[in-house]
């Protein structure tokens, strides 16, 4: 049994409400969060932005909310391949 957060392969094809709801869950949470791993609140805040203006957009440009996210993701984990 693992633990931890699992991304989903077939992320990409999940109803567009289901995959607003678990980015701004994964913002939520994080917002919640002491530890934020190898990253600071100063680079995630621009990246959180980006998600909060991808999904003010209509219809909301799930793609961009997903790369940011991503790229959050990849910071607190220590991988920084952007």
């Amino acid at each position: 049994m693992s633990h931890g957060i699992r991304l989903s392969t077939s992320f990409a094809k999940r109803p567009a409400e289901d995959r607003i709801r678990e980015i701004r869950d994964f913002w939520n949470q994080l917002r919640v969060c002491e530890e934020l791993g190898a990253t600071t609140w100063d680079v995630l805040e621009p990246l959180e932005r980006t998600v909060t203006e991808a999904f003010d957009k209509s219809p909301p440009d799930l793609k961009r909310a997903d790369a940011a996210t991503a790229e959050a993701f990849s910071r607190i984990a220590g991988i920084n391949p952007f």
